[in-house]
């Protein structure tokens, strides 16, 4: 079975998520044993950014740093525990809210696909990318 990264850079829909975690040296983190539950934005999520905000956060590695570990949860979780739960800490150390009603919604993203398993944890795909809080105004 592969792992996050691998099954990351095997899709190209992962792209800019995949590079932004080089940028920020994250790609070793998730090289780790884990598990890890990674929520990834496709790059259609990073396409409704606007330009001059998304090239400004890829300029700023520290938020951008901060905005990967919010997509990062510690501890495997697939769509049958995120559904029992309503919050979950991630990386950042800040929680995400989850709702279920027919689809798992984390705080204003769709799962557009679940349960993508790796050796080190289980990836979920979302429509668009959650900001953390401090760093909403800016992205």
């Amino acid at each position: 079975m592969d792992d996050i990264i691998k099954i990351l850079k095997s899709d190209t829909n992962f792209y800019t998520f995949v590079q932004m975690l080089k940028l920020t040296n994250l790609i070793y983190k998730l090289y780790e044993n884990g598990p890890f539950t990674v929520l990834v934005p496709n790059n259609d999520a990073f396409g409704v950014i606007p330009h001059e905000k998304l090239d400004d956060l890829l300029h700023h590695s520290s938020s951008m740093k901060e905005v990967l570990n919010y997509h990062i949860i510690p501890g495997g979780f697939d769509s049958k525990q995120l559904i029992k739960v309503s919050t979950l800490n991630t990386l950042l150390d800040q929680e995400i809210q989850i709702k279920y009603a027919e689809e798992i919604i984390i705080n204003k993203a769709h799962v557009i696909k679940s349960d993508i398993i790796a050796s080190n944890g289980i990836i979920h795909v979302i429509d668009r990318v959650l900001k953390p809080p401090e760093i909403l105004a800016a992205v």
